[in-house]
């Protein structure tokens, strides 16, 4: 990913609630040569105390590491792109995916697959805050549900962001509706590679 090296066969992926520093490195004892830090909005990145000293603590044995953001605001959202590499995380990961109801609610995650200018902007704002520090990627659904429509915007976003110099995007073969229920369509996974 850029000029980071990611070794297989497996990585650690942003668990919300559980991929904090201990539960990376058991998995890299067990394998994972590449981490990404729990899910984590861009405000509390920024906000000072206990919280963000957590956050932005990357120690040496925890390398390469992604942070992964959510938010809204393409200011704040760059601003804490920025504080991740400074506290020395390798990948800067935008996170368009999250389905829980609360993070859509607040028009963030999945919901941004609804709003391709909106999750653009947000690349486009990380991508100069970062300015060649670290590479940046994106974690998507296949969509916001199963229409037509909500492929289009898919792929917007998803050639929109490597238009603008991603470096790498992960696809979940569910819709955001679908949450973490039923099917995966493995198909479009291929449909999206052919695009890449």
């Amino acid at each position: 990913i850029g000029n980071v090296r990611i070794g297989m066969p497996a990585v650690q992926a942003a668990l919300s609630g559980y991929s904090d520093l201990p539960m990376r490195l058991v998995a890299r004892e067990h394998g994972a040569s590449y981490a990404l830090h729990e899910l984590v909005l861009d405000e509390i990145v920024l906000k000072k105390g206990k919280l963000q000293q957590q956050i932005l603590d990357v120690p040496e044995q925890d390398h390469p590491v992604a942070g992964q953001l959510m938010g809204t605001m393409p200011d704040t959202f760059a601003a804490a792109a920025k504080k991740l590499v400074s506290a020395g995380y390798d990948v800067v990961d935008i996170n368009f995916g999250c389905p829980v109801n609360k993070v859509l609610g607040r028009c963030r995650g999945g919901y941004l697959l609804q709003h391709p200018d909106d999750a653009l902007a947000l690349v486009d704002a990380v991508l100069q805050a970062v300015a060649g520090d670290a590479p940046v990627t994106v974690k998507m659904r296949r969509g916001y549900d199963d229409s037509a429509d909500s492929e289009r915007r898919f792929f917007e976003i998803f050639e929109g962001a490597f238009a603008r110099g991603v470096a790498a995007i992960t696809v979940h073969p569910r819709t955001v509706v679908q949450k973490y229920v039923g099917p995966s369509r493995w198909e479009f996974l291929a449909k999206a590679k052919r695009e890449a």
